[in-house]
């Protein structure tokens, strides 16, 4: 019988040797884990799977902290099975623990020598219930609920199974899952990943100033583009600019797709949403100031004020613009930025804020 938790089959439970079978190539899914400032955006999978957790951590009195070094080195590593195992121990910390701190915690250490690879260890830590050193010992065994303190992840409405996902999910990168809990206390529940290859951060180059904006020229002829993972979204914004009379807008669903379309046609202007799957406005807009080719455009984020902080790295961003979008928002943003070059003054500084 095989059992399907949402992306994972789990067949054969009872199989020992299932964490032991390799994946084939095209299930690793193995993506570049990100280091960089701030709190809860030096980790790409961390700031992806906390604000999932936000609103039923404050409905149990809890604090969400991101406990994260700014050096993280770039990552070669299985994000996608990573952030199946956060939700399940984000999931289950939320649940046990009341009116306390839910941390994740992360760190890297390179292995000596000149290998190019080290130890990731990341872990989810609670100020909850707890777990007795007895019920410790069958936590993670594949359908065991522990009645009366902990059970498993409510994402899975009590299957049983989110645990024993988590811990053969982890010896499936060449790592473990383990537990250390406290009745009374609380719990620890640490993913430690083996052999990670990494890439150590270089200095980084001294940007070269931007290309002045054209000023005094028809902007009416702007060619903008507007990036958001909503279809609704992507109409309203493209029909506001028509109604003020911008003909040329083009739009893409995701920031690869804006990248693609990016490396075919020129663009003026790109307007992007903050919260995307699998590359977010803050990822999209280092990648377009990273290319010479596409540096010198402006990059407006379109963001709730609440969205910018400390979820996002806002630092490759020009400007930034507040929802809801309206005619006289957007005609405003136009007008400082091509008529009036209000735009940040070097890279790395904080965006001006359109309103």
């Amino acid at each position: 019988m095989a059992w399907k938790i949402g992306e994972f089959d789990f067949h054969g439970v009872e199989a020992p040797k299932w964490g032991q079978t390799p994946m084939r190539r095209n299930e690793k899914r193995r993506l570049p884990l990100r280091g960089g400032g701030g709190r809860g955006t030096a980790c790409r999978f961390g700031k992806g799977v906390m604000p999932i957790f936000t609103f039923r951590a404050k409905e149990n009195g809890n604090r969400l902290v991101a406990d994260v070094p700014e050096d993280l080195p770039e990552l070669d590593v299985d994000n996608i099975r990573i952030r199946q195992i956060l939700i399940n121990l984000f999931g289950n910390a939320v649940k046990f623990t009341k009116s306390g701190t839910i941390t994740l915690h992360v760190s890297f250490t390179p292995d000596p020598g000149p290998a190019d690879t080290g130890t990731l260890r990341f872990a989810v830590s609670d100020t909850g219930i707890g777990i007795s050193e007895e019920d410790q010992k069958k936590l993670m065994e594949p359908f065991v609920q522990l009645s009366g303190l902990r059970g498993t992840n409510a994402v899975n409405n009590g299957t049983g199974l989110g645990l024993s996902i988590s811990k053969r999910l982890a010896v499936c990168m060449n790592g473990e899952l383990d537990c250390t809990s406290k009745v009374g206390e609380g719990s620890t529940f640490a993913v430690t990943l083996n052999a990670v290859r990494y890439r150590a951060k270089t200095a980084p180059a001294v940007p070269e100033p931007p290309k002045p904006l054209p000023i005094a020229r028809d902007v009416k002829a702007l060619r903008i583009l507007v990036v958001d993972d909503v279809p609704m979204n992507l109409h309203v914004a493209k029909a506001l600019f028509n109604k003020i009379g911008f003909k040329n807008v083009a739009t893409a669903g995701s920031g690869k797709d804006a990248l693609e379309l990016l490396g075919k046609q020129p663009v003026d202007l790109i307007l992007s949403d903050l919260w995307m799957p699998e590359m977010d406005g803050a990822e999209l807009s280092a990648e377009v100031k990273k290319n010479p080719k596409l540096a010198h455009i402006p990059v407006i984020a379109q963001t709730a004020d609440v969205e910018t902080g400390g979820n996002f790295d806002m630092s490759h961003f020009d400007a930034i613009i507040l929802k809801p979008l309206t005619k006289d928002k957007l005609s405003r943003m136009v007008k400082r930025i091509f008529e009036d070059g209000a735009l940040r003054h070097s890279p790395g500084s904080a965006p001006l804020n359109l309103g």
